[in-house]
């Protein structure tokens, strides 16, 4: 997975290739050179509409932000894969592995119930693609727009999405054991679905729906979480590492070593959303409520303890 800081100076370079400053970038993109300067920084990154703007103005393939000049030693190299071999792959039963969709149109494709492990997804269009029930484990999904696919019942098992648009994606009954989510996961929709050792990072979940969901051992960090509704999901081990969380709602879940990480400096001010996050309803382990009550201002009227 390539990280902010691999992004940023990609950024940085392809700008000083076309000899433009910050400021003359964040003008042709629209927006603020303090915008730009994390980017380059690899402290935030673009989302996947602004990527395309960029990779216009920088004169650049969308494949630049999604390839690292080196692979790691003893990567398998992974097959190219044409539009004209989807079918074959589709009615393998076996299987396929290490498979490589570069810049393919995969809108409206079906490959539900396919295996295709430790494969490569990027650039590519999967707007309403299905792959409802099918095993994915260890794949990559990187700079594409998947709005309204449908992950149901699929594995996806140690696979990451970075820098993807899964508006309106569907994640019911999925397995998300060891999966990433980097600037991944706006306003997708997960039900009834397992998360055990996942990672959300730097994500605006406002929008995301969690209905039902399992979490274990897994982080959310640098989310925007205000105003959510994380009712009725179930949370054991679970960090919320840095995250706005003003207005979030746990009413009805269950909390088992749930903690708060505070942001980089702690201020009045983050004291003050902390306040505002809302508990009447759940259901919570001893060591959660005493970790929380010591927090001195945490509103946990009505939690049950158990």
């Amino acid at each position: 997975m390539l990280s902010t800081k691999t992004i940023g100076n990609k950024i940085v370079e392809a700008r000083k290739k076309m000899k433009l400053s910050q400021a003359e970038l964040a003008q042709r993109v629209a927006i603020s050179a303090q915008a730009v300067g994390k980017w380059e920084r690899g402290e935030s990154m673009p989302d996947i509409a602004t990527f395309s703007r960029l990779a216009l103005i920088l004169d650049v393939d969308l494949n630049y932000f999604a390839y690292t000049t080196t692979e790691p030693t003893g990567t398998t190299k992974d097959t190219e894969v044409s539009k004209e071999e989807i079918e074959t792959i589709k009615n393998n039963p076996a299987g396929r592995q290490n498979l490589s969709f570069n810049a393919i149109d995969l809108r409206n494709s079906d490959f539900a119930g396919v295996t295709m492990l430790k494969s490569r997804f990027k650039v590519c269009p999967l707007i309403n693609a299905n792959f409802q029930g099918a095993d994915l484990s260890g794949s990559i999904f990187q700079v594409l727009d998947a709005q309204n696919a449908n992950f149901d019942k699929a594995n996806l098992t140690d696979c990451v999405f970075s820098i993807s648009e899964l508006q309106g994606a569907s994640f019911d009954k999925s397995t998300l054991t060891g999966t990433t989510f980097t600037l991944s996961g706006k306003g997708a929709i997960f039900s009834n679905a397992k998360f055990d050792g996942a990672t959300f990072t730097t994500v605006d979940l406002k929008g995301t729906s969690f209905q039902k969901c399992k979490f274990h051992g897994t982080t959310f960090r640098l989310c925007e979480m205000e105003e959510m509704n994380l009712a009725n999901n179930y949370f054991t081990d679970v960090e919320f590492e840095k995250c706005s969380l003003e207005n979030l709602s746990f009413e009805g879940a269950t909390l088992n070593n749930v903690r708060f990480t505070s942001p980089w400096s702690i201020t009045n001010k983050y004291y003050k959303k902390l306040t505002t996050i809302k508990f009447k309803g759940a259901i919570m382990d001893k060591v959660t409520y005493a970790m929380f009550q010591n927090m001195r201002i945490l509103d946990l009227t009505g939690v049950i303890i158990k």
